[in-house]
């Protein structure tokens, strides 16, 4: 979701990729904390996210944007509905995950040197 005057962008996203139980342990963001305690509405939108039955959330880079990844689809899409109405001005982008494959397949030619073995 994004606002006019603040930086918080949120997706929700299905968790219908496959995350090992590895990735989903060391799941963090060195910047979050300083993120959220410089924009506090940052914080509000994780919690939201929280609230709307993340199974995980997490900033995404340094903040453009907060994420939740859910259980499902239909999930997703409830968690989208409740959170376009939350403090009236965010935006809410729904997001499927993509598997590395599906990614270069959908850059096209310009993935060519981050396939493996190109030397990226």
């Amino acid at each position: 979701m994004t606002k006019a005057d603040t930086a918080a962008n949120l997706s929700v996203s299905r968790a219908e990729a496959e995350f090992s139980d590895s990735l989903c342990d060391v799941w963090s963001n060195d910047f979050e904390a300083v993120v959220v305690r410089l924009y506090p509405e940052v914080g509000r939108a994780r919690e939201a996210l929280k609230e709307a039955g993340a199974l995980r959330v997490m900033l995404s880079g340094s903040g453009s944007s907060v994420f939740g990844v859910f259980e499902s689809e239909a999930e997703a899409g409830r968690a989208r509905g409740a959170l376009g109405g939350f403090e009236g001005a965010w935006k809410v982008f729904a997001c499927a995950t993509l598997a590395r494959d599906e990614y270069l397949a959908a850059l096209g030619r310009g993935a060519a040197s981050l396939r493996p073995g190109r030397g990226a």
